[in-house]
């Protein structure tokens, strides 16, 4: 058995599918590296950007929480199943631990559209928080959909912003990629067969 890792953009579905597959092979264990990083913010990681007015200072606290998560993923057991955030595979010690561990990656891949449409419905429901309703909300969306005064991007602009980060990424989501998903196959009632096979 080996470690199972889900990578790819905000919103692909990530810690959705690692609930779809423990749930079907209980002997599997879940690990959400976003849960990890926020365990100490109240579960969010929202609120590790409020914490901090310094934005940089909040990009390298998330950066070494990231580091630390990789480095102790190389001691966990082989039945976990992880949803990785979307920066994890380009921090430095991501190809340490693929090569420590040898891990099974499964880019789970969106359209821009489609992720524009699932971050504006995150953001309308965060928005309904009363904790949430405050000048600095958004913050973490800086220059994917709202401009660094937080003012929202048009529908537009916003998909421009996410297809542009997509491409940047890409040779790096491939570069680790053992095997891709669609996101709409992981809302099938049963798992996709090519991901059975590594289960």
């Amino acid at each position: 058995m080996r470690q199972i890792i889900l990578i790819g953009f905000s919103t692909t579905g990530k810690s959705t599918l690692i609930n779809k597959i423990v749930n079907q092979f209980p002997q599997r264990e879940k690990h959400d590296t976003d849960i990890e990083i926020a365990k100490d913010f109240g579960g969010s990681i929202a609120n590790i950007y409020y914490s901090n007015p310094v934005l940089e200072h909040t990009y390298k606290q998330i950066q070494s929480l990231e580091e630390k998560i990789l480095q102790a993923l190389k001691l966990r057991n082989d039945n976990l199943i992880i949803a990785a955030g979307p920066a994890i595979p380009f921090k430095e010690s991501f190809s340490d631990y693929v090569i420590n561990k040898n891990p099974h990656v499964v880019l789970l891949e969106k359209p821009a559209s489609e992720i524009y449409k699932s971050l504006l419905d995150r953001r309308n429901d965060m928005k309904k928080n009363p904790k949430h309703q405050r000048p600095d909300f958004g913050i973490w969306d800086i220059n994917v959909m709202v401009n660094e005064d937080l003012v929202e991007y048009s529908k537009e602009q916003a998909i421009q912003k996410i297809q542009l980060l997509l491409e940047e990424r890409r040779d790096g989501y491939n570069k680790y990629a053992t095997l891709k998903l669609n996101s709409i196959d992981i809302f099938n009632e049963n798992l996709p067969s090519n991901l059975l096979q590594i289960i």
